[in-house]
């Protein structure tokens, strides 16, 4: 039988469960309030869209329009368009947004709910996402505009979280240049930019050849503070009528480096091993079953992105190899891969293996491994004897 999860994680989480943010979404709310566009980049998993996302909700409860906009779920500029209108004018009913995502959804329907009904007859935006032939370059630029001619008729504010922008360019390539243009004019709107390819958004916003250039005030979300991690494990294991030590529970956020991630999904596999063998303490022998269960857990996710690396470079994966198994500092260094490889090779598989979210910067030169786990797979590669005491 499934255990309980006490330790949730694979979505985002707001509110009490959102450990060691405090201080990042009270600076955020404090640059939006004073209209201050933001850009959030940071690894995958690390807690953006968690941040993101609470900080929409108390904007909401003190009277902001929030919208959220998931750039990663579009595929085209139409369906851009759609999520805009979903999220705009449905930023506080969940039945509407609901109504907006069917297919089969009628005007008529919706015409029965007050906020699309207002919407509708003062807006050709919505007029046109219903046409069978609009331009789709049109549709986009009435959309744009419409986030910020919405929230001035209704004599508000709004925030507008675009997530993972970084992959705005695969809709359209000059879709960078005609959002500039559309959101440097508006009165009402303040956006917030986000997302996992810190190169690329990097780029777009520090590049002064860029349309974005100066936009954006940028924000980074530094590591959870471990005392606040390893006291909220404690909480949860205690609340399960576990017990841990504060240095066993703090050993757990340091094997995964505090990523809120997969420090949860380590924790969580300890707890379920606890469980199922009856165990109601904590010890290192049970951090380190919990810590192979957590392991072949992830094995196949972590053999499917070995496979992929292949696939695209044999030498970006032996770079990537190069960095689990060796100082990562040292990879530019004469007596690292430079000694053999141009720097110039080595810089473009980084750029690769960041962009997959296998790395992270952690400053020039320096880069860390977002997923723990596949270190540690890299690791087990060279060396499968390392588990033979968990068999």
């Amino acid at each position: 039988m499934k255990q309980k999860q006490i330790f949730p994680f694979g979505s985002p989480v707001t509110g009490s469960e959102l450990i060691g943010r405090s201080g990042s979404i009270e600076t955020i709310l404090q640059e939006l309030r004073g209209k201050q566009n933001l850009l959030l980049p940071g690894p995958r998993r690390t807690g953006k869209t968690s941040v993101i996302l609470d900080s929409l909700e108390r904007l909401s409860k003190e009277g902001y329009i929030t919208a959220y906009i998931d750039i990663s779920r579009v595929n085209t500029k139409k369906e851009l368009a759609e999520l805009i209108e979903q999220e705009v004018v449905a930023y506080k009913n969940k039945k509407l947004k609901k109504l907006l995502q069917a297919t089969k959804t009628t005007i008529k329907e919706l015409l029965k709910i007050k906020e699309f009904k207002f919407a509708y007859r003062n807006f050709e935006f919505l007029l046109s996402l219903r046409e069978p032939n609009i331009n789709e370059d049109q549709l986009l630029d009435q959309a744009f505009d419409f986030i910020d001619e919405y929230a001035g008729k209704l004599k508000k504010e709004i925030v507008c979280a675009f997530d993972e922008f970084g992959e705005v360019s695969t809709i359209d390539n000059n879709l960078i240049k005609k959002l500039r243009s559309k959101f440097q004019l508006q009165k009402h709107a303040v956006y917030i930019f986000s997302g996992s390819q810190e190169s690329v958004l990097e780029n777009i916003f520090s590049n002064p050849k860029e349309p974005f250039f100066g936009f954006a005030k940028q924000i980074t979300l530094p590591k959870i503070d471990i005392s606040i991690f390893s006291k909220y494990l404690h909480q949860q294991f205690h609340k399960a009528n576990i017990k841990i030590s504060d240095d066993n529970s703090r050993e757990l956020c340091f094997w995964m480096n505090t990523h809120p991630y997969y420090t949860k999904v380590l924790a969580n596999a300890v707890y379920e091993y606890a469980v199922i063998n009856k165990i109601d303490s904590i010890d290192r022998n049970v951090m380190d079953a919990g810590y192979y269960k957590a392991f072949l857990n992830l094995k196949p996710l972590l053999e499917s992105l070995w496979n992929e690396l292949g696939s695209v470079s044999r030498f970006t994966r032996n770079v990537c190899v190069y960095m689990a198994l060796n100082i990562p500092e040292r990879i530019f260094s004469k007596n690292g891969l430079k000694k053999d490889v141009e720097s110039a090779r080595i810089a473009q598989a980084i750029r690769t293996l960041e962009k997959k979210g296998v790395i992270y910067k952690v400053e020039r030169g320096v880069y860390g491994f977002e997923n723990m786990f596949f270190k540690l797979y890299i690791e087990y590669l060279h060396s499968p004897s390392m588990f033979d005491a968990c068999e």
